[in-house]
């Protein structure tokens, strides 16, 4: 009889150690699946908190320099405007240009 105890023995340790695999097998994967739901609870987090990049255009108006305004005060237009004062005897204008 001892024979048949100690094969009576190793059954009961491989059963003790399947029962063992399978409880360590059910641990890992409740474990896997917590740790995927706190890896998406962090993606989510990291996406709310995400720098997002915005072009704002803006039209701005802008003065075009023509040549004629580097080195003269007048153009052909203003010129014949202050002609026409000075034609008139109001030199004032004249005075207030140069």
């Amino acid at each position: 009889m001892p024979a048949a105890r100690a094969g009576l023995v190793a059954n009961h340790y491989r059963a003790e150690a399947s029962a063992q695999k399978e409880a360590d097998a059910a641990a890992y994967q409740a474990k896997a699946i917590e740790l995927n739901q706190v890896s998406a609870e962090l993606e989510q987090a990291r996406n709310d908190r995400k720098i997002v990049y915005r072009t704002i255009t803006r039209n701005v108006q802008t003065y075009i320099d023509r040549p004629v305004y580097q080195r003269e005060c007048l153009d052909s237009d203003g010129l014949r405007d202050a002609n026409a004062e000075c034609a008139d005897g109001k030199a004032a204008l004249i005075r207030a240009v140069r």
